[in-house]
């Protein structure tokens, strides 16, 4: 039983290191002047200013740029 019990708490803990490390690595900037490609698409644009990039997708072939955060 015990054993079963420090594995349990070893999985719990490593899921929680992943779910707080993966919003670090979420966000991407695009530099102002840099050109992109957008959505693994053959679109490129040079963004006139700097924008974060939003790992999380709402769909195939899409990206959400913001300002401000999510």
């Amino acid at each position: 039983m015990k054993k079963t019990g420090n594995i349990r708490a070893a999985v719990i803990s490593t899921a929680a290191i992943l779910l707080l490390a993966s919003p670090a690595a979420a966000h991407k900037l695009r530099v102002s002047g840099e050109a992109v490609a957008v959505a693994d698409s053959g679109v490129t644009v040079t963004p006139g200013r700097d924008w974060n990039r939003l790992d999380a997708k709402a769909g195939k072939n899409t990206e959400t740029w913001t300002l401000d955060g999510e």
